[in-house]
């Protein structure tokens, strides 16, 4: 769906809304991306890391199979973010699917869905607190993402931090797959 004739967006030069489809929940904005521009999802985002222990942080936009994880060192307050560059995000909601290893792993427990304009500032858009929704092998949910400092602020970074300690009692973060469902906003200039 092109959001060109919304009233929000008359001044950008297009905007597309990709929608969650439970059927297919893997199918979001980077997917889009991936597709658009033939797989080369690097030339259209920046995936960086606070830290990083296994796998490439770009491994959690690989959807092709249970083989692929990344995971961050032993710290506190670990991250992975996406920078959209030229590009911005209004996000309604997120899809993380966890890494394949078994329960009690090193699966996300507590965190945040953050979003940013420059990274000077975030503002939280979900908090998970003791959340066993990702304590499995290649499990994937689903949440909502709701702005509670203004209505479809754009944004152009969207990271998710760890908050405390995973379902191992260790500090590091590791998903298998992360996907964003919401409006992209193309040469946002």
């Amino acid at each position: 769906v092109v959001c060109k004739n919304d009233y929000q967006f008359r001044y950008t030069k297009s905007c597309v809304l990709i929608e969650f489809n439970p059927s297919n929940p893997e199918q979001g904005i980077t997917n889009h991306l991936r597709s658009k521009y033939n797989n080369n999802i690097k030339s259209q985002i920046n995936v960086n890391a606070s830290t990083l222990r296994d796998g490439d942080p770009y491994d959690v936009l690989a959807y092709d199979g249970n083989s692929w994880h990344f995971r961050t060192f032993n710290n506190d307050q670990d991250w992975i973010c996406f920078d959209f560059g030229g590009k911005q995000i209004i996000p309604k909601c997120c899809t993380i699917k966890s890494a394949n290893e078994n329960p009690n792993a090193e699966h996300p427990k507590s965190w945040v869905i953050e979003v940013s304009i420059d990274q000077s500032e975030w503002v939280t858009l979900e908090t998970q607190n003791k959340n066993s929704s990702l304590n499995g092998k290649s499990i994937v949910h689903t949440f909502s993402l709701q702005n509670l400092k203004g209505k479809n602020n754009k944004y152009q970074f969207i990271r998710m931090r760890q908050t405390s300690n995973n379902w191992n009692n260790g500090n590091d973060l590791m998903i298998g797959s992360f996907e964003i469902y919401g409006k992209l906003i193309l040469n946002s200039s």
